[in-house]
């Protein structure tokens, strides 16, 4: 399995703005999340946050979700990521 790169778009996200020009996603090592903006031709780091009320606090014009979503797949296999990608639009 081929590692995907935390700025392609194929990285699962948590969170996708409704203008789809910013998404948060969680770390590789499930550390942090990360704010990213799009900026063609890939996703680019904007803050990073270790508790996920900072990110509201942050980033208020954003509308994020008071509360942080409730599935990581950082530790599933990159098949069943995809489907959650899918099925939920992480």
């Amino acid at each position: 399995m081929t590692a995907i790169a935390e700025s392609s778009k194929e990285y699962p996200y948590l969170w996708l703005s409704e203008c789809q020009k910013f998404r948060i996603i969680r770390c590789k090592d499930d550390l942090q999340w990360i704010v990213q903006s799009w900026q063609s031709p890939k996703w680019r780091n904007l803050s990073f946050h270790t508790e996920w009320n900072s990110i509201a606090m942050r980033w208020s014009a954003l509308n994020v979700p008071d509360s942080q979503p409730t599935v990581t797949t950082s530790t599933l296999p990159q098949e069943e990521r995809d489907i959650l990608s899918a099925i939920m639009g992480l």
